[in-house]
């Protein structure tokens, strides 16, 4: 056996934390991340499953100089049932689920009065969906 090493990270495993939702400006609301997230993910921006009392959402830890931080939009402080200047419990757990979105049915039908822009397109999901994180889109009449 040689003697290479790999980095293995189990994707189940949950890092819990305590952190306090900060906000800038009129409403941009975020959470420190405490912990070493390059170390625990093997990346500084990894997808990521984030769950604050019973509320899940999918995000991206984001690292500006030294800490990483996670936004927190309005949609799921209220779903979580918190507010800038809470004190909050956080559940971390790596997502490699790929990311899709469904296209908008005016751009596939805009898409389909130009077959040089719908082949262009076609050749751009197939290039993004090789990423297990990729965020993809499908063309309407493909779903």
């Amino acid at each position: 056996m040689s003697g290479c090493l790999a980095t293995i990270y189990d994707l189940t495993t949950r890092h819990r934390f305590e952190t306090k939702v900060q906000v800038e400006g009129v409403s941009a609301t975020y959470f420190e991340i405490p912990l070493d997230v390059r170390a625990l993910f093997t990346r500084a921006r990894p997808p990521v499953r984030v769950t604050i009392k019973s509320h899940t959402y999918r995000s991206t830890v984001a690292v500006y100089g030294g800490p990483y931080f996670l936004p927190l939009n309005k949609t799921n402080r209220e779903a979580a049932g918190v507010a800038a200047g809470d004190v909050i419990e956080v559940d971390l757990q790596a997502d490699e689920d790929i990311r899709s979105v469904d296209m908008p049915a005016d751009l596939a039908s805009a898409l389909e009065g130009s077959p040089e822009a719908q082949a262009n397109q076609i050749t751009r999901t197939s290039a993004v969906t090789t990423s297990p994180a990729a965020t993809t889109l499908r063309l309407a009449s493909d779903i």
